[in-house]
């Protein structure tokens, strides 16, 4: 992540936050927690697991070591299965423990 300030014409100074796009590192719990909130959104909409592959543009052997918990999902992978699955992609975040509210 980098951050840089920059002034716009009527000089307000503006902060830009840029976030790597590569993979976000998480633990295997975290991993088996969102295969399992995509896994129950799929069954839900009634639609097949290649269909969902076909809508989204994910191989179809990816998308079933994901859902299989095997590997974690990107952040675009988890908005598309959202859209084709017609939840928000909220649903698959994991919450955080209550210890930590």
């Amino acid at each position: 992540m980098s951050i840089d300030n920059i002034c716009c014409d009527i000089c307000i100074p503006l902060t830009i936050v840029r976030i790597d796009t590569r993979i976000v590192y998480v633990s295997t719990s975290e991993t088996r927690r969102t295969a399992e909130a995509v896994n129950n959104a799929i069954d839900a909409s009634g639609h097949a697991r290649r269909t969902i592959a076909q809508q989204t543009g994910i191989p179809y052997p990816t998308l079933a070591r994901k859902l299989a918990g095997k590997t974690a999902f990107s952040f675009s992978e988890l908005f598309l299965i959202a859209e084709a699955t017609g939840v928000t992609p909220s649903r698959f975040v994991p919450y955080a423990s209550p210890a930590l509210h």
